[in-house]
């Protein structure tokens, strides 16, 4: 009879062989898994500049949108969507009003007529005319040619009922890109407009980081045309290890760093652009 000892050591062997075998497995399915990038002209340029408000003109504001126009028609602009109380669809970051204009408050809890009262805070050395909030709807009578990503700042798909409306009634289905914190409006767009641009949503990059440190990253689900992130989060946690950007590639999927400071050598090889508040500095890369 074997002594229990050498048995207790067998048992552990084997339950590691079959979790190797199982791990190597697991790994090579997902490795040889083929993918292949969905045909769309936003999709196409090499390197893709996006433009965000806030280091001088406010994000979603009139001016900021009026300067990135000047600027260079192949740059990209952020736009956040939101909805008020009485269910219009306005540009807005944050549902606290305090932050960005003159008023209190929030956007959930305001009419469209309390929010046009509204300005946007601005420096005064830069002399800019009033500032109000846009609706979706003024935005894109405004700027029908602009490219967009659309953030979609809410997490019930229910208050984005009538997007997919008001997109088809300002034909801006091909100048779209949707991006959200939330996967559950994207899930819900993606049914409801299955041949648009989505990119990773933000949530998603946890598990995308536990399974790349048990090197299962290709078992990742990351049903995206894009990934947009910082390198590291607020608080130094790294979002975009060499592995997963290398997962990003191989899946084509177009990644655009969130920058305003450096970037890594090795990370600027392999991105495919920069979501920034400061454009003029990549100009040059268009």
């Amino acid at each position: 009879m074997m002594n229990p000892f050498f048995r207790l050591i067998r048992i552990s062997i084997t339950v590691l062989l079959f979790t190797f075998l199982t791990w190597m497995g697991l790994r090579w399915a997902g490795v040889n898994t083929l993918y292949q990038a969905l045909d769309h002209p936003l999709l196409k340029p090499k390197f893709t500049l996006i433009a965000q408000g806030g280091e001088d003109l406010p994000p979603n504001s009139l001016a900021f949108f009026e300067k990135m126009q000047k600027l260079s028609p192949k740059i990209l602009v952020k736009a956040d969507v939101m909805m008020t109380k009485d269910a219009h669809l306005v540009l807005f970051r944050e549902n606290n009003l305090k932050n960005l204009t003159n008023g209190t408050g929030f956007v959930h809890s305001s009419t469209l007529e309390e929010l046009k009262k509204l300005e946007y805070k601005t420096k005064p050395e830069l002399n800019l005319e009033k500032q109000n909030i846009l609706t979706l709807e003024e935005y894109f009578q405004l700027f029908p040619h602009n490219k967009t990503l659309l953030n979609i700042a809410e997490q019930d798909p229910a208050r984005i009922f009538n997007l997919k409306k008001i997109i088809e009634t300002y034909d801006q289905k091909e100048n779209l890109i949707f991006m959200s914190d939330y996967p559950e409006p994207l899930k819900f767009l993606r049914r409801e407009s299955p041949r648009s641009l989505f990119s990773l949503p933000t949530t998603e990059y946890v598990q995308i980081n536990v399974l790349s440190s048990l090197f299962l990253e290709p078992l990742a689900r990351m049903k995206a045309d894009l990934a947009v992130a910082p390198l590291k989060t607020k608080n130094n946690r790294t979002l975009l290890s060499e592995r997963v950007v290398d997962e990003f590639k191989r899946r084509q999927i177009k990644l655009i760093v969130i920058n305003n400071d450096s970037i890594p050598e090795w990370l600027k090889s392999k991105m495919d652009g920069v979501l920034t508040t400061r454009p003029e500095n990549y100009l040059s890369q268009l």
